[in-house]
């Protein structure tokens, strides 16, 4: 199992269950350059692999999020449980609105607290799922307490750090819904790290054979066809 915050389907734990295995033994540090919910990483942890880690979001409020979780579980706790019970002393529908329209005006560690159940009970487009009240308090505060346990003090997060693509050799880039080899990732390359790439599902035969041409002159370079994954320095 993987202690996520955000939602994962059963197929798609499979999915990251396959993509442990390209990381290499000799990485010491395993990079997200656009993280959003860990869910590799944190199962890389589960698995014990015993390096760093490095996040770098997109999303301030979600960095600052997961930096609430790794150094004050408790506190996030705290605030998703009183949201959770919440619920239920108003109308379901006008309780989730008003919640979002909050979000918009409140400060940076309110905003990652509402964040934290508007993810539990909403798609990704943040749009109610009426078919659920959100994960419970009880399992959300075991799921915080265990990614504090698996990423403290060994975890870097950062927000949009065009620095976090100086890999080293020991480091390992994992990138998914990936449709072309921008500079940021051939200057990773150059560096001597290792990578994982999930090209995006619905991307075309020719793009994919080209992402592969490109990718030719690259040591240990693998494509897996089945889990439409191309990595360097492969699993061993």
């Amino acid at each position: 199992m993987i202690p996520s915050v955000g939602r994962l389907t059963n197929s798609k734990r499979k999915q990251y269950l396959k993509y442990c295995e390209y990381v290499a033994k000799s990485t010491k540090r395993i990079i997200e350059p656009f993280a959003s919910f860990l869910y590799f990483s944190l199962l890389c942890a589960e698995k014990g692999f015993e390096g760093d880690f490095w996040f770098d979001f997109n999303d301030e409020i979600l960095a600052h999020l997961f930096g609430l979780i790794i150094k004050s579980p408790e506190f996030v706790s705290d605030g998703y449980e009183k949201l959770w019970s919440c619920q239920f002393d108003f109308d379901k529908d006008n309780y989730f609105n008003c919640l979002k329209e909050k979000y918009e005006y409140v400060d940076f560690t309110e905003k990652a607290v509402i964040l934290s159940f508007l993810i539990q009970k909403s798609k990704k487009d943040l749009t109610e799922d009426n078919a659920t009240y959100g994960r419970k308090p009880k399992s959300m505060r075991e799921t915080l307490k265990r990614i504090s346990f698996l990423l403290k003090d060994r975890t870097k997060i950062t927000v949009k750090d065009i620095d976090v693509f100086k890999g080293r050799a020991e480091d390992t880039y994992f990138l998914e819904n990936v449709t072309c080899l921008d500079k940021n990732v051939q200057k990773m390359i150059e560096n001597g790290a290792g990578f994982i790439m999930v090209l995006e599902k619905d991307l075309g035969e020719k793009k994919r054979n080209n992402l592969v041409s490109k990718l030719k002159s690259t040591t240990n370079i693998h494509f897996d066809y089945i889990n439409n994954v191309i990595c360097s320095k492969g699993a061993g």
